[in-house]
Formats: C-alpha cells, structure tokens, sequence
C-alpha cells in the first residue's frame, strides 16, 4: 500500500473517531450548546482534507429560516414573512420548539414569540428587548450586540 493511501485512510478513521467523541460529548450538552458545537466542527476542515489537501465539498449551500441563522443575533417578529405559508407555519412551530426553554438573561422570562427578543453576540444569552432597552429598530442598527453584563465586563479589564 502507498504511503499516501494509509496516510488517507487513518485520516478517515481519525475523523470517525472525532466526531463519535463529538457526539458522546454533545450528548451531555444542552441544545444550543449542541448547536454550536456542531457548527464549530462543520466550519472546520476535517483530518482527512487537511492530510489530502482536498478542499471540502459543499453540497448545498445552507438554507436560512428566520431566528436560526447562524449569522443572525436577533429575532424579530415585526415584519409580515414572505413565502409559502405553509413553510412559514412549520417554521414558527419550529421556532417555538427550539426556543422553548430559552430563559431571558435579565428577568429570567421564558421565551415567547409574540415579544421582541435579541441575543448577545458575546456570551450568546438571550434577552427580552424591554429588558435591555433595546427596540426592533434600534437592533436593526446594531452590528454586533453586547448585552449589559459583556458591556460592563469589558469596561472593568
């Protein structure tokens, strides 16, 4: 067997065996720890890439649906959605599934779709936007949102 093929094929199993530890670990995670562990691990490139010199194949380019965009820090419930309605209805039903448990990092409120909401782009809480003063407009301003306990930890080093 050549070199190059071994090398390929022990990169083959080393990812296997990455992502089983990936999946024994993330079994213990809550769901948007899980989340983002898992984006974490697509981002990068996998041993055998690495060890190859492949460039990874994208199959599909990934399909973005409201508040689940991985670029996306802020929810809004403001503006009417434009689409099938039927989609639209899976992916409030999908929303409220995924954010069910989802607290507010200031008065602890739980989720609900009917309230404007915005994550922190650093310690990716989330928070009511009455909590920190913080309107669908306004956040339409924001480029990278802090939340107050991120703001006031910078202040302090």
């Amino acid at each position: 067997m050549h070199r190059k093929d071994w090398l390929s094929l022990v990169a083959v199993h080393s990812d296997c065996w990455l992502l089983s530890v990936a999946f024994y670990f993330g079994a213990r995670l809550n769901r948007n720890d899980r989340k983002r562990l898992f984006s974490m691990i697509n981002d990068l490139p996998t041993v055998f890439e690495v060890v190859t010199g492949r460039k990874p194949v994208k199959d599909k380019p990934p399909v973005e649906s409201g508040s689940k965009a991985r670029n996306s820090a802020k929810r809004s419930i403001d503006g009417q959605p434009k689409g099938d309605s039927k989609l639209i209805e899976e992916s409030y039903n999908d929303d409220e599934d995924e954010h069910g448990d989802t607290l507010c990092g200031s008065c602890g409120g739980s989720y609900n779709s009917d309230e404007f909401w915005i994550g922190c782009d650093i310690c990716e809480r989330w928070y009511h936007g009455k909590c920190v003063k913080i309107t669908p407009a306004k956040a339409e301003m924001i480029k990278q949102y802090k939340c107050p306990s991120c703001s006031t930890k910078k202040g302090r080093q």
